[in-house]
């Protein structure tokens, strides 16, 4: 109108262009791969693991009914919980199978995190 005020396209557009070019915001992220739950021994016991490239550190947020926030812990690639090789990019974990119904992963380096799925905590895994 006569008035010239601004539309929410027209005040987030030039925003949006902005962000997604800031060096801040476009370091390399880690590359998530292979994720994977299997039973361990007499099924008390979950084995979650993941391949993470250009990384340092893996998480396994999980949650045992939707009404519940995830909890976190970590993965390992340093031959324990689950860990057979360690130094060769698969992070594992072991978890109590009672306690986990969704899950998603987390992968972190010094710069940048990424998670799988990419939506982590609206869309997530599931164990059936």
């Amino acid at each position: 109108g006569p008035d010239n005020v601004i539309g929410i396209k027209q005040l987030i557009a030039p925003r949006t262009e902005y962000l997604l070019k800031h060096p801040l915001l476009n370091k390399a992220q880690p590359a998530l791969s292979e994720p994977k739950h299997v039973k361990e021994g007499d099924g008390a016991k979950l084995k979650f693991s993941l391949r993470v490239a250009n990384g340092k550190t893996a998480w396994l947020y999980y949650r045992n009914d939707k009404a519940f926030a995830f909890k976190r812990t970590p993965m390992f690639d340093d031959g324990t919980n689950g860990d057979i090789t360690a130094g060769d990019g698969l992070f594992t974990t072991l978890i109590d199978a009672t306690i986990v119904k969704h899950y998603y992963f987390a992968g972190e380096n010094d710069e940048a995190a990424a998670t799988l799925p990419e939506r982590a905590s609206y869309e997530f895994l599931k164990v059936e």
